[in-house]
């Protein structure tokens, strides 16, 4: 058992606030998982951008698609 005894505090709407530990190893994530994000958009992108080439190289403008 945890040295430390925590009561359990709920938030008006239901769920319980969360702890400091759980707020603090969220926020150690946060960093990982917005590049995480920024990779995985900036693929999305490169991708958006090679099949528009091929459109245009089809003779097909993507933009009034």
């Amino acid at each position: 058992m945890s040295r430390f005894a925590y009561n359990t505090v709920y938030r008006p709407d239901g769920p319980p606030f969360r702890t400091p530990l759980e707020v603090r190893r969220e926020m150690e994530r946060a960093p990982a998982e917005r590049d995480q994000a920024e990779a995985a958009r900036a693929q999305a992108q490169a991708e958006r951008d090679r099949l528009a080439a091929k459109l245009r190289a089809l003779g097909v403008d993507p933009d009034t698609l």
